[in-house]
């Protein structure tokens, strides 16, 4: 009965005698050691089983000493088995009596709460971030307001500027806001309800200018390979070259000896719904290098939130790309081996783009405008109705403006 009952116990149970060998140890105990109870029955307590504090000073070197020393009902430390294997534990030590009170023994039961551990990391992490992204989806939203006045009064300077000297560097201002754009919007991948502002765009020139541009100087081949008349995606322009820019960052640290990175890009139809892809047109992005590969045992988490094998690594790089996939309706895949390299595929929606209609109703629009228009701009930022409402005047609108709701329902 009492082996069947330690047999079934999912701690580790271990008595010893009185000067601490060990007389038995359960199935439990045995994986803990990663020891066969012949290799542990008679050996010291503290030979096997070496318990450290959280500062790594051994913790448990006697049993007797232990008690004598700690009034807790329960402890907690790191057990190691050896210098690269350790488990976080919570142990227990109990005194073994006779009927006179002497001691002639200890029963030690040790609980592995290594992946508990890990979890309650992780949720503390996550709460941080969702924190952070409170924080960084406020500042964003009134860094952004401040954007579209500065970005909106330098367009209009540029238009009324006769001096072609001076337009080099509103320019080179222009150029600047936009990158300050690209990043409140990568401080909203973060923020709840941080969704991309979907337009259609060619992916030729990111596909092929950010790799160049993390490539310049090293010893690693790159080359590309885009479809003719590739279609138009549907995409956030800033958010997607973040997501490209984090895996060809990847692709350069898996091949610190150098080698070969190539992009690929195409035209691609599912024509029927799965669980895998959706039915439709896409545009199918494929990143190949030729690195150190990704272990198969965990190639099922890197894009999971702070998971890292780099020894200064956050774990969020992965988890940004797949979050802005996503976010795109698109999908993301990866295969890899140790040591054959990785390939990344990317699905994102595409857009079959007509350049006749859209010049048709490029002059269609500008035709409109043309005509006596009034209008009623809202918005509670001032520096943003001003902007707008210079920016609509100068080509020959009538412009009123409100701060609320309610005043633009009476205007």
């Amino acid at each position: 009965q009492l082996s069947t009952t330690l047999n079934s116990i999912s701690e580790a149970i271990i008595v010893t005698d009185i000067d601490e060998k060990i007389i038995i140890v359960n199935p439990m105990g045995e994986k803990l050691a990663e020891k066969s109870w012949e290799k542990i029955i008679g050996k010291r307590f503290s030979d096997i089983f070496k318990i450290y504090n959280r500062k790594d000073s051994l913790l448990v070197e006697s049993l007797l000493e232990f008690l004598k020393n700690n009034k807790k009902d329960y402890y907690k430390g790191t057990l190691y088995v050896d210098l690269d294997k350790r488990y976080s534990v919570e142990f227990y030590i109990s005194e073994l009596k006779e009927k006179d009170n002497n001691i002639q023994g200890f029963v030690v039961s040790i609980k592995d709460v290594t992946e508990e551990e890990k979890i309650e990391e992780e949720l503390s992490k996550f709460n941080t971030l969702k924190k952070l992204g409170t924080l960084a989806g406020g500042i964003a939203h009134d860094f952004n307001n401040l954007l579209t006045g500065i970005y909106g009064n330098v367009s209009l300077l540029k238009l009324k500027l006769k001096d072609e000297s001076l337009k080099n560097y509103i320019d080179k201002i222009e150029k600047s806001l936009e990158q300050a754009v690209g990043l409140t919007n990568r401080l909203l991948t973060f923020a709840k309800g941080g969704t991309p502002v979907l337009k259609p765009q060619s992916l030729k020139d990111i596909l092929k200018e950010i790799p160049e541009f993390y490539l310049r100087g090293s010893n690693i081949k790159f080359s590309y390979e885009i479809q003719d008349n590739l279609w138009l995606a549907n995409i956030d322009k800033n958010l997607i070259s973040n997501a490209i820019s984090n895996l060809v960052i990847n692709a350069i640290e898996a091949m610190e000896d150098g080698g070969e990175l190539k992009i690929n890009a195409e035209n691609y139809i599912s024509y029927e719904d799965s669980e895998i892809l959706p039915k439709g047109e896409y545009v199918k992005i494929t990143i190949k290098d030729t690195g150190k590969g990704i272990d198969k045992k965990i190639l099922n988490k890197i894009f999971d939130p702070f998971f890292t094998t780099k020894e200064k690594g956050n774990g969020l790089g992965l988890s940004i790309v797949y979050s802005i996939i996503e976010k795109h309706n698109g999908k993301i895949f990866v295969e890899s081996e140790k040591g054959k390299g990785t390939i990344f595929t990317i699905y994102l929606p595409a857009i079959k783009f007509d350049k006749e209609a859209y010049i048709n109703i490029k002059e269609q629009s500008k035709e409109f405008i043309k005509k006596e228009l009034k209008i009623l701009i809202m918005d509670d930022e001032d520096i943003v109705r001003e902007t707008l409402k210079d920016m609509l005047e100068i080509i020959g609108l009538k412009v009123d403006e409100a701060e609320d709701g309610d005043k633009a329902v009476k205007k």
